[in-house]
This record gives C-alpha cells, sequence and structure tokens, in this order.
C-alpha cells in the first residue's frame, strides 16, 4: 500500500518528537473521542497543477489538548519543525515521501472546546501547503 502525504505528515511529526505512534496520540483521517490529548492530520484537498509536474496537498493538522497554553504551544512547535528554514531550498522527507516544499496556508487558529466529559479540550488546527512531484510523490 502506498503510502499518503497525510501519513508521510504524520510520521515527519512523528520524527520531530511531537507524537509517540499512529493510532496512539496521533491519527491519520478521522479524529477518535479520545485521547483527551492528540494531534490529528486530515487531508483537506489537492490535485495537479495544470500543465506543471507537481501535485498540491492541502493537509490540516489539529491538536486537542485539555490546557489551552500547552495545546497551542504544541501546534506552534509543530509549524516550526515542518516549515523550517533548513527545509526551503532541499525539501522536506515526510515519511517516505520526498515534499518539494511545506508551507502554512495561513496563521494557525484556536477552534474552541469541545464537550468531552472533562470539562472540554482546546482544538487547535493548521492547514500546510505540501508540494509533491506529479506520481513520484511515493516511493
Amino acid at each position: 500500500m502506498a503510502l499518503g502525504v497525510e501519513q508521510g505528515l504524520a510520521l515527519a511529526i512523528i520524527a520531530d518528537g511531537h507524537a509517540t505512534a499512529i493510532s496512539t496520540d496521533i491519527f491519520v483521517g478521522e479524529e477518535p473521542p479520545t485521547p483527551d490529548n492528540s494531534i490529528t492530520v486530515l487531508e483537506s484537498a489537492g490535485g495537479s497543477f495544470p500543465s506543471q509536474i507537481t501535485e498540491l496537498h492541502l493537509i490540516t493538522v489539529r491538536v486537542r489538548n485539555t490546557s489551552y497554553e500547552t495545546g497551542k504551544a504544541l501546534l506552534r512547535s509543530i509549524y516550526q519543525d515542518l516549515v523550517a528554514p533548513s527545509y526551503a531550498h532541499q525539501g522536506r522527507l515526510l515519511g517516505t515521501i520526498h515534499a518539494q516544499s511545506v508551507r502554512a496556508t495561513a496563521p494557525g487558529v484556536p477552534g474552541g472546546r469541545d464537550e468531552s466529559s472533562n470539562g472540554g479540550r482546546w482544538r487547535f488546527s493548521q492547514t500546510f501547503e505540501v508540494v509533491t512531484k506529479q506520481g513520484l510523490a511515493y516511493a
């Protein structure tokens, strides 16, 4: 099975030390009701550019945490690691996928609190544009 860009981004978040394992504290494609503190990676949209050799993937990273400050700091740290200046000219390896570029589409935003049994968990989200070569995103 080919590794999708969203799975690759989740593996990069793990490699950067922000999570331990997929389906433990980071999830791909769907946010489960537990654990209270988690990261979810969702593919928003994307496709190839007309008459170009690249594909654009819009990936949303959502952080959920019982602490406002901890959740905000975690999303900021993920952002800083994914779009680090050291990757600007050489691209970024996301699992086995070579991304030509990863950049944020807009500032990360707090999404309010949910209605969990512990009094609510804070949600923060950030959408990233990930550019890969057309048809060559998967190794």
